[in-house]
Parts: C-alpha cells; structure tokens; sequence
C-alpha cells in the first residue's frame, strides 16, 4: 500500500504487487517435482518462471487480468497451489483454495496473517486443512510495483505452507527463519 499526495492509503489494482524472484527458492523443497502446481494469481509471471527456472515445468498460471478469476473456478487445476494472493483478500482465497481440496496450498503472505479473530478457526479447527509450516523471511522483501522501482520492504512475510501431510491437527506448525536470496 501507499499513500497518495493526499495522504490516504491507495491499493495498485488487482493488488498487483510483484513477488521477488529471491523470494521462492525457500519454498522449492515443499512442493513435489512429480505434481503440478497452480499459480491462480500469476499477475506478471514471478512465481512461475521462477519455479520453472528451478526445473518446475508442470505449472498452470491464471489470473484475473487474462479473464481467470480464482473465486470462479470450481475445480482444481492441479495438486499443489502456490501464489501470493491479494491481501485485500487474502482469507477468502485461502478458505477458496481449500475448498477444492489440493494436496497443497503454499501463499506468500504477511507474518501479521497469524493474528485474527477472523482466521481463528482456520488455524485451530479440524475442519480445514492443516498449517504444517511457516517459512519467516529474516530479512525483508522488497516487492516490485508495476511501473516503479522496488518497495521499500518495510513489512514482514512468511510463506504459509498447508498440507494433507503428516500433521491433521495432531501437532503444532514447525516454524522455521528462512533468508531471500541476494538479489
């Protein structure tokens, strides 16, 4: 978000804020080479060619701006879901992608993600896939506005990492410090 020259708060469109490209390595152990993977919030590409560029070559990238909405689709594209969702939205896209039931569901989001009333029963009930990790970037991301130079990387982020693995509420989230990449 930034301020405008009259000091409110302005969002880009769509929330359109390009994820760095140092940023996904950290979460490349995660995902299985042997499944697809779904970016529903392609925007520019940034998660997907990356991904590709570390040898994931199954990927299927949609968007709202190429006519895709996410929150339209009622079936799964592929196994794995990774994307760094609008945060004006956030929650919805998360309680959506569970919804069609994907073996994984991998969202850059902010460390603040954590804390709601609103995601409370998220976290804590069996109802919802499980949280099996939280990936906490130690240093600071700074995200690419579409026509300007890089943000300032004043906000913490994490990769959220939910899964049908091991965990089914038996145990807490590992949590773990992860470091982006020199870009």
């Amino acid at each position: 978000m930034r301020m405008n020259p009259k000091g409110e708060n302005k969002r880009h469109k769509n929330d359109l804020y390009s994820t760095p490209k140092n940023a996904i390595k950290p979460i490349t152990p995660y995902l299985c080479r042997d499944s697809g993977i779904w970016e529903p919030a392609d925007g520019n590409g940034a998660i997907s060619s990356t991904l590709e560029a570390y040898g994931f070559d199954n990927i299927v990238r949609t968007d709202i701006t190429t006519g895709q909405d996410f929150f339209k689709e009622y079936k799964l594209l592929a196994p794995q879901i990774v994307t760094n969702p609008p945060y004006s939205c956030a929650t919805e896209f998360l309680l959506h992608a569970m919804s069609l039931k994907p073996k994984k569901i991998i969202l850059l989001l902010r460390l603040a993600f954590l804390e709601s009333v609103k995601r409370y029963s998220i976290f804590k009930s069996s109802e919802y896939m499980p949280l099996e990790r939280v990936l906490v970037f130690s240093n600071r991301l700074k995200f690419r506005i579409e026509g300007s130079r890089s943000g300032a990387g004043m906000v913490p982020y994490a990769w959220f990492i939910w899964g049908e693995g091991h965990l089914r509420h038996t145990s807490k989230p590992e949590i773990d410090w992860v470091l982006a990449s020199k870009a």
